[in-house]
């Protein structure tokens, strides 16, 4: 109707209607309800860090809107709820006698800078749209609390308890003055607020005023549409601000906090534009989805209410209907008992919607109707009734008693083998306690009671077993599949085997230590059993299949294995002290520092920041007690006497340990929490990253340096990185992967001399392949023209390669090296000489390549020192700090019984060049594009593969630490790990997206100042940026795997996606259909996709409890 009157006088389209006023305003109060009953449910959880924060919600939410609406009025012209219904705030040009017609202000240009809000203007409409609903809700708020009460009663209330007292204090006469007001004031402000709203509704509506509101009249601001002015400039303040290049004078470095927050900042803010109101739409949904069903529970019919017949289950007898039952007791004898059907089997308990089993209710309400006991720990149910806390969480579990003796057909509710009803205060003329089967559906899970809106009866139930073991089929599947992994340790034991035969000396070496540790004799359930070292292969660029083991899998081991005389002293300290921590987490032993009541302020603030005070595992009262002592709230903590003036209460040793963990475990006592498995999984692979991260440096190094000379010298570094990675380094890589083996099982044969000959062996035989690859690099000019179009490219390439010879025998030899110390445990090593080498390979490719000005050349040649220099410190760190006891000297007997290393190591260089391959040949690929692409595709592939440097050690952290509880049987824990690694992929692949994104512009200049470089990786950096969080996933999922022993899952998928979905569909896009790199991309971003869904489907579906009985099975077969 606004409308009509323009008809005569023309339209306004920049006139929004009431109707879009109307619905800004119901959206901007959906905000502060939304968000605070998100807060609130979070609460919930995290109560010690959100409740402050929920009891100051209004003043938290004014600070937070006056940040955005603020940034929102100063570049889109409008508040945050306006400017996502496509409107903004104009300033009304008043002057004598009126206002200025916009007809006479000119264009539309002219118009909008002539009614832009000024900065005045801004601070106006803050207090209108923060300032003002902030007063309201803190008076309605004030109103519901102080007064709404009193106006409800009117004279029966007694107003003497709020009266002001002689010689009141200031605030207490202004909470006086405050509440006078909210009772006689207040109601009629509010009136005349909402009369004002609509007096100004109806004048807008009938066109008869320009300001729906009496506010926005007051400070002179009407709401207008954006227009195409509007939209123009709103763009132009909303491009990202050009950050000038890390010189003196020119703004400063590209990663200082301001040049950040130009950026950054902006970003984030207008990003909730379209994140919030679509939250809220989501949520509103969700609140509709699972509304109450009160109105379809009153409606219900009367057969409804019927009782069902008791559920027929596997292992149950089905029961007689009533009459039969009745008639049969009656002919029964009154001694005989009902039969018991026992099984071998304990239920199991599974969330289903069956019938639910019910008791009838205690006459006196001080007693359980559970147990029919006192209550202890009062618990109260919907329906009102209370219980004891450990029967009541028990019952819903369904795993009490009872409930488990009224599957099992016995007379649950009698503990006499006479049949006589034990139960305390319960007497017989007061009826059988025998429960009976109802229909759960809203229903109590004891009494049976209906709850209208309540659970739909979602409850847990017994299921009795089947009868054939669970985890059969996957124990034959996992056979099945890792047979080929079998035959690689029968084939590294024969190799022992042979040496030991030949071994010269025959004296006896007794690892006083180990023995004396504990640790030598195989516990059931121990984590010893199933300890696993992390992974320390390097996978390049990308690791895209299976990644193998330092140590191999304990599970299809020989039985000369059981001692687990390969781990080292350390090692297994390590493991006991983890047994410790997860005992002491689960209240099942004492803290390891006693806490005494007079640790000053200090003491405290430390210990509430430290990582001591993460929440521990939330365990029932029952839980808290000793292992094997039955669960009652009574029982003292711990299950044996213990000083608790001693850490650990003087109950750490050794045997006690053990037999608390096998009681434990046996018990399904052992669990976890989120905060300590990330705990854990933080500290494993900080050090991974460091690592992978420092190696990594060596080969992008060179590229960092060479790509600021030009985009062919970039370009051709990268070419010859890639060849020499397929040609060289992948073959050293992959062949030495054989020592993962050889040496760790050398080393638990009790001659721990023998790791220094298998040393030798590979030494001897990566020199050997050190020919045939001196000879590819030194003619590595001739065949890269044949293959590069480009032929600069291929000659400065060819001489990268030719003056990399000098380096490979030192490379090969670390490699080799470094399977040396691992296998003895030492995994320290690598990184102190990464540590040192890193810096050192940055500084020697800057020295040589610009200081000397030696141009190109000089990167090869500092690589080549780099890698000589690694072999040397190494042998430096042995001789002088660890690891120099397993080396026997040298042996002739190593230029023999080469073939059992030679059938290990093909299967590793296979996986090792698959994995190098899948992103390298995208180098090769882009060189047919043009110089321009190849250097770009440099760029692009050192980025992604510095970001890979993150999450691939993550997975190997996880993937140990799986395994471990894998193999140690304890299934939840495992599952609670997998979740933290899957999280902390997100994260961290949220992480790298964010980084690239925002970072784009800015991260090439670091390596090349070419334009055309820098705008081509711009451009398909957010490409790059958006298969992050897939190629975190899909590098975790494949370290849940090989934790779970599935390893080849990854292989295959990783296999399929790339080289069947991904590389076709490069190829494809790329030159088919001229997408250049941008198709080139595509296929690695469908690929790392596929893997992750595809893998991550196949852990959600995993039965951990059948991994952990297949482990118990292998366990058990030595």
């Amino acid at each position: 109707m606004e409308f009509l009157p323009a008809l005569q006088n023309g339209v306004d389209d920049l006139k929004p209607s009431l109707f879009e006023l109307l619905s800004e305003q119901q959206l901007a109060s959906l905000l502060p309800p939304s968000l605070r009953y998100l807060l609130a449910i979070s609460t919930h959880r995290y109560p010690r860090y959100l409740l402050p924060v929920l009891n100051s919600f209004d003043e938290a939410y004014a600070l937070v809107m006056l940040l955005v609406e603020r940034h929102f009025l100063r570049t889109y012209g409008g508040s945050f709820t306006e400017n996502f219904y496509g409107m903004k705030r104009a300033r009304v040009l008043r002057v004598k006698g009126g206002e200025i017609p916009r007809a006479q202000l000119g264009a539309s240009d002219t118009v909008r800078e002539a009614v832009k809000l000024g900065e005045g203007d801004i601070w106006k409409n803050l207090a209108v749209l923060v300032g003002l609903p902030w007063l309201k809700r803190k008076f309605d708020e004030g109103y519901d609390v102080h007064a709404a009460h009193a106006n409800l009663l009117g004279p029966g209330y007694n107003r003497d308890r709020d009266g002001l007292r002689a010689g009141a204090s200031i605030k207490e006469r202004l909470m006086f003055y405050y509440k006078w007001f909210l009772r006689n004031i207040y109601p009629s402000v509010n009136a005349a607020y909402y009369f004002s709203l609509i007096v100004f509704n109806m004048a807008y509506l009938f066109d008869g005023s320009k300001y729906h509101s009496p506010f926005l009249w007051m400070i002179g601001t009407r709401i207008r549409r954006l227009g195409a002015a509007d939209h123009a400039a709103i763009e132009i303040a909303t491009a990202p601000r050009k950050v000038g290049p890390a010189r003196p004078g020119e703004g400063g470095s590209i990663f200082s906090p301001r040049n950040l927050a130009r950026s950054v900042q902006p970003r984030l803010l207008s990003s909730l534009k379209i994140l919030l109101p679509t939250s809220i739409f989501a949520l509103k949904f969700l609140e509709w989805w699972h509304a109450s069903d009160f109105a379809r529970q009153l409606s219900r019919k009367a057969a409804e209410n019927i009782d069902l017949p008791p559920p027929v289950l596997p292992s149950l007898p089905p029961a007689p209907r009533r009459k039969e039952v009745e008639s049969d007791e009656k002919q029964r004898p009154s001694t005989a008992s009902s039969e018991k059907h026992q099984h071998v089997n304990p239920p199991i308990s599974s969330t289903t919607l069956l019938p639910i089993l019910t008791v009838p209710t205690p006459p006196s309400s001080t007693l359980c109707p559970i147990c029919v006991t006192p209550i202890t720990t009062p618990t109260a149910s919907p329906t009102g009734f209370v219980y004891c806390y450990t029967c009541i969480h028990r019952w819903v579990q369904g795993d009490h008693e009872r409930q488990i003796a009224f599957m099992e057909g016995a007379a649950g509710f009698k503990k006499g083998d006479d049949g006589d009803d034990e139960d305390e205060g319960w007497s017989k003329e007061e009826g059988s306690r025998e429960g009976r089967w109802e229909s759960g559906k809203g229903r109590d899970a004891v009494t049976g009671r209906r709850i209208l809106g309540g659970t739909e009866g979602l409850r847990r139930v017994v299921v009795p077993p089947a009868d054939h073991h669970p985890a059969t089929d996957f124990v034959n599947d996992v056979t099945s599949q890792m047979e080929g992994f079998t035959q690689s340790q029968d084939i590294a034991e024969e190799c022992i085997a042979r040496d030991l035969e030949e071994d010269e000396s025959e004296e006896e070496q007794d690892d006083e230590s180990d023995s004396s540790s504990g640790s030598s004799t195989v516990r059931q359930f121990s984590m010893i059993n199933s300890y696993r070292r992390p992974s320390y292969v390097n996978p390049g660029a990308r690791g895209t299949a299976i990644t193998s083991s330092s140590v191999p899998e304990r599970n299809y081991l020989s039985s000369s294995w059981k001692k687990h005389s390969h781990l080292s002293k350390k090692e297994r300290e390590t493991v006991r002290e983890e047994e410790r921590s997860l005992l002491r987490d689960n209240n099942l032993l004492p803290p390891k520092h006693p806490r005494s009541g007079s640790a000053g302020p200090a003491g405290r603030v430390a210990s509430k920041m430290s990582f001591s005070a993460l929440r521990k595992v939330k365990s029932t009262p029952d839980e808290e007690t000793a292992i094997g002592t039955p669960a009652d709230e009574r029982t003292a903590l711990l299950g044996e006497e213990g000083d608790r003036d001693q850490p650990y209460g003087g109950l750490d040793t050794p045997k006690t340990i053990n037999k608390k963990w096998r009681e434990a475990v046996a018990a399904g006592k052992i669990n976890t929490s989120w905060q300590r498995e990330a705990k854990v999984l933080t500290r494993s692979s900080a050090p991974l990253i460091l690592t992978f991260l420092l190696q990594y440096s060596l080969p992008v190094a060179s590229i960092f340096t060479v790509g600021h000379i030009g985009k062919i010298e970039l370009g051709a570094v990268s070419l010859a990185s890639m060849t020499a990675s397929i040609t060289g380094y992948a073959v050293y890589q992959g062949l030495a992967t054989s020592l993962d083996t050889l040496c760790a099982q050398a080393y638990g044969s009790g001659r721990p001399h023998l790791v220094g000959l298998q040393l030798q062996r590979m030494l001897y035989f990566l020199l050997l392949i050190t020919i045939p690859i001196s000879i590819i690099w030194a003619f590595g000019t001739q065949i890269l023209s044949l293959i590069v179009p480009e032929q600069e490219t291929a000659r400065l390439a060819g001489l990268y390669l030719k003056v990399l010879i000098a380096g490979a025998p030192g490379y090969a030899a670390f490699e080799s090296g470094k399977r040396y110390v691992q296998a003895q445990g030492i995994f320290s090593a690598t990184m102190y000489i990464l540590l040192f080498c890193a810096p050192l390979n940055a500084f020697l490719n800057w020295y040589m390549v610009w200081h000397l000005g030696w141009g190109f050349i000089g990167a090869p040649i500092a690589v080549s020192i780099t890698e000589n220099i690694l072999p040397v410190l190494l042998f430096l760190y042995v001789r002088f700090i660890d690891g120099y006891q397993c080396w026997g000297g040298f042996d002739r007997r190593a230029l023999k019984n080469w073939m059992p290393m030679i059938k290990l190591a093909l299967p590793g260089l296979i996986m090792v060049l698959a994995e190098f391959l899948a992103f390298e040949i995208l180098t090769l690929s882009s060189s047919w594009l043009g110089p321009t692409e190849l250097a770009a595709q440099s760029v692009l592939g050192s980025i992604t593969g510095i970001t890979f440097q993150i999450p691939f050690p993550m997975s190997v952290a996880a993937s140990t630490r799986i395994a471990n509880l894998i193999g140690a049987t304890l299934a939840v824990p495992a599952k609670m790990a997998s979740k933290v690694a899957i999280v902390a992929s997100v994260i961290v692949g949220i992480f790298n997206l964010l980084l690239l994104s925002l970072l784009r512009e800015q991260i090439p200049r670091l390596f090349t100042p070419d334009p055309d470089v820098i705008r081509m990786v711009s451009a398909l950096l957010p490409l790059c940026a958006t298969f992050q969080v897939f190629d975190a996933l899909a590098a975790n999922c494949n370290g849940i795997l090989r934790g779970l022993g599935r390893q080849e899952i990854g292989g295959y998928v990783a296999l399929f996606s790339y080289y069947i979905v991904g590389i076709p569909i490069s190829f494809g896009t790329g030159f088919g259909a001229g997408w250049g790199l941008w198709g080139l991309w595509s296929g690695p971003a469908i690929a790392l996709g596929i893997v992750a869904a595809i893998e991550g489907v196949f852990i959600y579906r995993t039965s951990w409890e059948k991994a952990v009985e297949a482990a118990k099975l292998r366990n058990a077969a030595g």
